[in-house]
């Protein structure tokens, strides 16, 4: 996640310089547009313009580069920005400062700094992890691990580490663990969700309906495991008779 905010924040920094400069990033685009538009067969041309005009932009131009500049580019360019910001804003910045608890990132760091990153997400999720801190730096300190190791820990791993010792850094990384880098998760739900619930299947109960869906979204674990599933999951299904009314 924390690799996540730094590319986010240097996408940030490169669509600034194109605003700054826009002649370049648009000549670039319209002279693309415009062997397209060639192939195509497509004449790229100003719409009329008015004194007035109230349903679409009429930005003063001399010349067509000018017009799509203002219109299309700019605004386009503004609008990516602003999007950006309102997404990864310090309001968000909680759910990144979760990531300093991995070893990767938390080696790396002094003991001073990592409880003044602490101090924001302990605040927004309202945990009380500043005496837990030291131990857990010392404990990974210790084990002198390389970068390489490290970088092969998940978050799921450094539970059985913080299970006993460590309750709110576990509770912490429980937290961290269920939060997603991007939307694409909610997204493939929603797409999954379209083909399990189809209209022969429109009456399943919630249970079953979020159990398949669970099924479909992962399913390389389903193929990986489907020895442990059809020994335990279908004979505790099988175990439960349903009275059917066979007319």
């Amino acid at each position: 996640m924390i690799s996540l905010g730094e590319h986010i924040k240097n996408i940030k920094d490169i669509l600034r310089n194109d605003r700054e400069f826009p002649n370049r990033m648009s000549d670039e685009m319209l002279q693309r547009a415009r062997a397209v538009a060639m192939d195509l067969n497509i004449e790229i041309s100003i719409p009329r313009l008015a004194h007035k005009q109230t349903h679409r932009s009429n930005p003063p131009s001399d010349n067509d580069n000018e017009y799509w500049r203002r219109s299309l580019i700019i605004p386009y360019i503004d609008s990516l920005i602003s999007s950006l910001n309102i997404r990864f804003s310090q309001e968000n910045t909680p759910a990144f400062a979760l990531s300093k608890l991995h070893p990767l990132y938390m080696t790396k760091t002094s003991i001073t700094d990592l409880h003044k990153n602490a101090e924001s997400f302990q605040e927004f999720y309202n945990l009380d992890i500043t005496g837990e801190l030291n131990l857990w730096h010392n404990l990974w300190v210790k084990k002198a691990l390389t970068d390489d190791q490290l970088r092969d820990i998940e978050v799921v791993d450094l539970f059985n580490e913080a299970n006993i010792f460590y309750p709110a850094v576990r509770k912490a990384l429980i937290i961290l663990s269920t939060i997603p880098c991007t939307t694409a998760t909610v997204e493939r739900s929603f797409s999954t969700l379209r083909r399990v619930k189809t209209w022969l299947r429109s009456t399943m109960g919630e249970e079953r309906l979020t159990g398949l869906c669970l099924m479909s979204v992962h399913r390389n674990y389903s193929k990986e495991n489907s020895e442990f599933i059809e020994k335990t999951i279908i004979d505790k299904f099988s175990s439960n008779p349903r009275r059917l009314l066979l007319n």
